[in-house]
């Protein structure tokens, strides 16, 4: 467990020395109040070869993480993937609380796809247009955030794609790494 663990903590601090030169330099990275009433819902997509897994951070109206999760799901573009992780969170919200929603994910073509009612690609059209029908836009919001400002819901994705997961997870089963990428958005 030791060296898994360490394993684990090395690859992030690698990924992170990556993105923190390539951005050619150290962000802060802080989020706005909610809406009163709402949630906020962190999703995005992993994969490596031909195994997929997506991801969901959930915040109350105070930003306290309420909620997380993460399953395999399987998929035949990044777009799909990227879809099955906006219905993942959904679902999730669901299953919480009668409030609103505002969802953040990182892949622009389908949070403009979603604004604009229009599929962002032809391969995902029939799965984007159920979404679209089941998706209460009374209640829930979809917005497009940067991968940096995206990063909970990302490293838990890719967290997942190595661990067995389907749906919620308690705090202590989840790597003390990847809580920690919680913590950035308070």
């Amino acid at each position: 467990m030791i060296e898994r663990g360490f394993k684990e903590h090395s690859s992030l601090l690698v990924q992170n020395v990556e993105s923190i030169e390539a951005g050619g330099g150290i962000e802060v990275v802080r989020w706005g109040l909610l809406r009163p009433g709402r949630m906020k819902c962190f999703v995005d997509f992993a994969y490596a070869e031909d195994q997929g897994d997506v991801a969901a951070v959930i915040f109350d109206a105070e930003g306290v993480v309420k909620w997380f999760g993460a399953k395999k799901v399987s998929f035949v573009s990044v777009m799909q993937g990227e879809l099955e992780a906006l219905s993942f969170g959904v679902s999730l919200v669901r299953h919480l609380a009668e409030v609103g929603a505002d969802f953040y994910s990182d892949n622009l073509p389908l949070v403009s796809g979603l604004s604009e009612g229009r599929s962002p690609h032809w391969g995902i059209r029939f799965t984007f247009n159920k979404f679209c029908n089941d998706f209460d836009i009374t209640r829930h919001f979809v917005v497009w955030i940067s991968r940096v400002f995206n990063e909970a819901a990302h490293t838990l994705a890719r967290w997942g794609l190595t661990h067995s997961c389907n749906g919620y997870l308690p705090f202590l089963e989840v790597s003390p790494h990847v809580l920690t990428k919680f913590l950035c958005l308070a």
